[in-house]
């Protein structure tokens, strides 16, 4: 995903993980209980600790930082990474594992 100030990556690590995740949701009842988890845990969060006085730029820091504690939180072989633009387009992206 590239957003404004930065690129964000999901990196598979563990196949056995990632198959037995996506097993597991493949079942209706269960792919809700994940979409409805991620929306308390990420959206409603979000929109709680703003209190309807963040700034879009402020919300969008904290649907950054509660995505990322939603997916620290997952077991299905998936890492996530994270890398901002770099000043000069000719430069690398410096990529780093949010742990």
């Amino acid at each position: 995903m590239v957003s404004e100030d930065s690129v964000h990556a999901l990196r598979v690590n563990n196949r056995t993980e990632i198959q037995e995740f996506d097993s597991y949701y493949s079942n209706s009842e269960n792919k809700r209980a994940f979409v409805n988890a991620y929306h308390l845990q990420v959206v409603v969060e979000s929109r709680k600790q703003c209190n309807g006085t963040c700034s879009d730029s402020e919300f969008k820091d904290f649907l950054f930082q509660n995505f990322v504690n939603f997916i620290k939180k997952m077991v299905w072989g998936i890492d996530f990474y994270y890398a901002p633009h770099p000043e000069n387009n000719n430069d690398n992206y410096n990529w780093t594992k949010q742990n």
